[in-house]
């Protein structure tokens, strides 16, 4: 299991175009349970609906968490989508 931590960087905040394109790239990585975290609140990556309910705002805090056979690429896919301007 990896853990990442990052700050979201985009002024708009984490909006239905990253979360969208988040969900498409977790899907694809589907021996591999990925997580997003914030806060006391821990959602599926490849769900939209619940990237989104997380509410992240520019400054949240999000832990990435990733456990399977291609955890390395799942956090090196994911994590810029939290830095996209």
């Amino acid at each position: 299991m990896i853990e990442k931590t990052m700050t979201v960087t985009a002024p708009g905040g984490f909006h239905v175009r990253p979360a969208s394109e988040m969900a498409r790239i977790a899907k694809s990585f589907s021996r591999t349970k990925i997580s997003i975290t914030s806060g006391k609140k821990t959602v599926s990556a490849s769900s939209m609906l619940g990237l989104l309910s997380l509410g992240l705002k520019e400054g949240s805090e999000v832990v990435i968490t990733a456990d399977g056979p291609a955890e390395s690429d799942a956090i090196v896919a994911l994590a810029p989508l939290f830095t996209v301007k």
